[in-house]
Formats: structure tokens, C-alpha cells, sequence
């Protein structure tokens, strides 16, 4: 992948300089030049470029104006400053402009390679990070019916508007903020047809073009032989719950006439907000629980069953806490986890099928959790074997057996990814201090150049080494200081400031406090 350049500079012997170098060997490709802002911005306008090295007193437009006018445009452009003037102010802008690099002239010809090619590695990890993500996308537009967990993930984690409007484009739909109602449809089968999932997925597809025209934006899925369907009103539609029930009344007189299969439709309490949209599905689900009548063809309505919310909160926050158990629990305490959710199951006289849609819904938790950790690692977690142990299990303490042993397996496989990923993790950070050692580095530069929270890089690092972050700082700088005590005749305080204290006083007493003695002490015992 060959990246794009644009030179600037006002003195023809500079830029003739520049254009001398061997970009090509370095799959970089020159796409003109300019030696002022005015005339650069015009071309950069038309080319494009990927990186752009740039004087920054020049006539016409100096090159912070060019990089801020260019930088509005395409911000993702890479800036390169080149200047004979060492100024605060113009440094000071160079960061608020968050460029590239700063190189004072002269210009040795290996650090603007050098250069160039660390920020060229970066542009191209962003374009593969870019294709990427378009690639996860096509592929979500192609099996987006059958995505409800992810979905229902997405907009339980609290996202704002616009970010949801940015991840669930694909649907087909513009996700925002209004009243939210889930509808669950149950096709009910005793038997296991081999062409049945084929059948489920016609009929889906037929009950599609009925809801088009329906009056209400709709968002569906399918998962074996359930349809699950999220309704989406404007916040001021006071006709919102019977509009619903209309449309179901539709729906059931269309299922009626087109399918053999009995059927249960479920309709879940209307609530307001997106971060409400988990709650509408468990109130549909709730719903779909009390199958009152036992009739082969019916609608259920949550506002005329009266729940234990109390009891569903429970498995609600049984499966949060079981999520989080796979990345960071022992065995144990997954086993106890389960153990009280079965005894939960047997108490409340849960059926045998809704224990087994808990078990699958239980099983996409830990692949969600999975995928997260490694999405090349754990494909098809939840395979044909898996579910025909749960379809054929025929009692609840079997079942609590199946996913238990199914739990702690893919715990054990989460768990020795997310150590060596732990491991690695602490690897750059040492290495990021050992070049670095002599600046200044707080968690939140480090946070900066390794791309995680300050507060996870803290936690990681003294897991897995036992040392907090700071403590191992202090230790590099310490070693290196004994080292330049050792080696060299420089002061104290150019040996403070080498390893990265400006207060010698304050290096003198940390060091007194790590070694057992003053730096002077310390070159005396050991350059005798």
C-alpha cells in the first residue's frame, strides 16, 4: 500500500532536496509541491495527500494557517512541520493543530525518513483499520435479522443518540430516542424437520411485507422459531400501545391463514427512551412466560398479566454478573453462580422449555463475552452439538449440568487470551518506559500512546507483574541513575535530569529512600 506526499516550502532548494529523496523505496509517492499556503491548500484540495511536510514561515499563508484550513477538511491528514524557528508560539500551535512532528532545520536526512516512515506505518494501520470495520459492516447488513443479541448489547450499554444512529444504520431504520415496544412470535414445533429453519425463515420473510404496510418503524430478528420485533414510535404519540396491538391483530390473522404451526404472540409493555429497549424485550419475553390460555393461535398482552418484576430483575442481574464471571471469575464461583440460578428455575416452576431458551440465552452471553476477547479465536461456539444437547435434555438438573460444563470451558479459553493479551500489554509498557524513561510519562500519556484507560493499564500492569505502575518507573530511572554514577563524571543534577527528574533535591531523596544512600554516596562506594 503505497501512501500519498505534499511538500511546502518556500525555498526551491529545499524542495528540490526533499523531492530528491528515495520515497519510492519506502512506497511512498510525491504528488507535486507547492512554496506557499495559499498555492499549497488549492492543490491539497485536489490531491488529496496523505502527508504533507510543510515549512511554516513562508509568504502568503504560513503553514500553520495552511495546516488548520486543511486539517477542517481532512482531519485525518498527517502533518509534518519543518522550520528554522524554534518559537513557543509556534509549537504551541503545532499541538493544538495535534501534527505529526516538528523537525528543526537543518534537516538530517535519516530522521525525516526515519519520520516519515513511522507516520506512514500509522496512516496505513488506520486505512486497514478503516477496511476493516467496512468489511464488519457489510457483513452485519448481510445477517442483520439475526443479530438480536448484539443489538440488544448495543443499546443496553447506554450509548448517546448519534451513536447509535452511527452503529445501527445498516438496519434500515433510524434508530432515535421515541417509545420503544418489543413483540415476540413463537412458532411452536414438536417436531425437528430438516427443512424447517427454511420454512421459518419464508414464513419471516412474508410477515416482512406485511408489516411494510404497517405504520410504525419496525426493527426485526429471527432466532430458530422466535421473531423478535422492535417497534419504534416518536415520543409524542400518545396511540402508541394500541397502534401495537393493531398490528398484532394483523399479524395473527396473517399467521392464521399461512402457517400450520400454533403460535403464541407476546406483546411487551411500551416504554420510553432507547436505553429502555432491553426492558420492553424482557417484558416481552415475561410475556411470552405466561402462556395463560394454552391456545394453539393467541396474542398475549403484557399490561394484562401481572409479573414479579422482583423475580425477572434477579435473572437480569444473574446473567450480568455471569457475563462478567467468564472474563474475571474462578470456577467456583461460576459453578455457585449457576447452581442458585437452577434452584431460582425449580422454585418459581419455570417449564422445561423456558429453562432451555435461558441455557441459549446464557450461551450467546458467554460468546458475546468471547468474541469481545478474540474475534478470531472463538467462531461457532454455540454449534449444532451444543444445542441438540440442550433441544434433547429432558430435565432441569441436566441442564444446569450442560451449561455449566459448557461455562467453565469457554471461561478457561476467555480467561488464557485475555492473560496473554495482559502479557503483552505489559511488555509494551515496559518497553515504552525503558525509551522513555528520561520524559515525563504519567498514565495518561502512556494511556495516549498505547491506546487504553489509565485505569485498566494500572490494574493490567499489577496483575500481572505485582509492582504498580509508578513503583516500576521509579525502579527504571533509579537503575539507570546507578548506571550513570557508575559510568560517567556527570553532576547530579545533569543525572537527574537524564533520567527524567527536574528537582535534583527531590531526585536525591527518592534515590536516598530506594538505595539506602545519597547519589554522591552511591558514586563514591562504587567508583573507589
Amino acid at each position: 500500500m503505497n501512501i500519498t506526499l505534499f511538500i511546502v516550502d518556500d525555498e526551491e532548494l529545499i524542495r528540490n532536496g526533499l523531492l530528491s529523496l528515495p520515497w519510492d523505496e519506502y512506497d511512498i509517492d510525491i504528488l507535486g509541491t507547492a512554496e506557499n499556503g495559499v498555492d499549497a491548500l488549492e492543490k491539497i484540495k485536489q490531491l488529496h495527500p496523505d502527508i504533507v511536510i510543510s515549512d511554516i514561515e513562508m509568504p502568503n499563508q504560513n503553514g500553520l494557517w495552511l495546516a488548520e484550513n486543511v486539517l477542517t477538511i481532512y482531519p485525518r491528514t498527517k502533518f509534518i512541520f519543518l522550520t528554522a524557528f524554534n518559537t513557543f508560539a509556534y509549537i504551541h500551535k503545532a499541538l493544538q493543530l495535534k501534527v505529526s512532528d516538528y523537525i528543526l532545520k537543518p534537516i538530517k536526512k535519516s530522521e525525516l525518513l526515519g519520520l516519515v516512515t513511522k507516520t506512514r506505518d500509522t496512516i496505513i494501520n488506520e486505512k486497514q483499520s478503516d477496511y476493516q470495520m467496512e468489511v464488519f459492516y457489510n457483513n452485519l447488513k448481510e445477517c442483520k435479522f439475526f443479530l438480536k443479541s448484539w443489538f440488544f448489547d448495543m443499546v443496553s450499554a447506554f450509548y448517546s443518540t448519534h451513536d447509535i444512529n452511527e452503529n445501527f444504520d445498516f438496519l434500515g431504520t433510524s434508530l432515535s430516542n421515541g417509545q420503544f415496544c418489543v413483540v415476540l412470535i413463537k412458532l411452536k414445533s414438536d417436531t425437528a424437520k430438516s427443512n424447517e429453519q427454511f420454512v421459518y425463515y419464508t414464513l419471516f420473510q412474508q410477515l416482512l411485507n406485511v408489516l411494510q404496510f404497517c405504520d410504525a418503524e419496525v426493527i426485526p430478528f429471527l432466532n430458530n422459531n422466535i421473531i423478535t420485533l422492535v417497534f419504534r414510535f416518536d415520543s409524542d404519540f400518545s396511540k402508541a400501545p394500541v397502534t401495537v396491538l393493531e398490528i398484532c391483530d394483523k399479524l395473527h390473522t396473517f399467521l392464521s391463514f399461512n402457517t400450520f404451526y400454533p403460535f403464541t404472540i407476546a406483546i411487551g409493555k411500551v416504554l420510553n427512551g432507547i436505553t429502555n429497549i432491553s426492558r420492553c424485550n424482557i417484558s416481552a419475553e415475561n410475556t411470552m412466560f405466561y402462556d395463560l390460555t394454552k391456545k394453539d393461535k393467541q396474542i398475549i398482552y403484557a399490561g394484562d398479566l401481572e409479573f414479579a418484576d422482583d423475580l425477572f430483575n434477579i435473572y437480569e442481574n444473574i446473567q450480568k454478573k455471569y457475563s462478567i464471571l467468564l472474563s474475571h471469575g474462578s470456577d467456583m464461583q461460576i459453578s455457585e453462580l449457576l447452581k442458585d440460578l437452577f434452584s431460582l428455575f425449580e422454585s418459581s416452576n419455570v417449564s422445561l422449555q423456558s429453562v432451555r431458551q435461558y441455557c441459549l440465552s446464557f450461551a450467546t452471553s458467554a460468546t458475546s463475552v468471547a468474541c469481545e476477547a478474540s474475534p478470531e479465536t472463538f467462531s461457532g461456539i454455540i454449534n449444532f452439538d451444543f444445542l441438540n444437547k440442550i433441544n434433547n435434555c429432558h430435565s432441569i438438573s441436566a441442564l444446569c449440568d450442560i451449561l455449566t460444563y459448557f461455562s467453565l470451558n469457554i471461561s478457561k479459553q476467555i480467561q488464557n487470551i485475555l492473560q496473554k493479551k495482559n502479557i503483552s500489554l505489559v511488555y509494551k509498557i515496559k518497553n515504552y518506559i525503558s525509551d522513555n524513561y528520561q520524559n515525563t510519562i504519567t498514565l495518561e500519556i502512556l494511556s495516549e500512546a498505547i491506546g487504553l484507560s489509565p485505569n485498566y493499564i494500572s490494574t493490567c500492569f499489577y496483575k500481572e507483574t505485582g509492582v504498580n505502575f509508578k513503583d516500576y518507573l521509579t525502579s527504571v530511572r533509579i537503575q539507570k541513575a546507578k548506571e550513570l554514577l557508575q559510568g560517567t563524571n556527570n553532576k547530579i543534577y545533569e543525572i537527574a535530569h537524564a533520567v527524567g527528574y527536574e528537582d535534583t533535591r527531590y531526585f536525591s531523596n527518592l534515590f536516598n529512600n530506594v538505595v539506602g544512600c545519597l547519589p554522591s554516596q552511591y558514586r563514591k562506594n562504587h567508583t573507589d
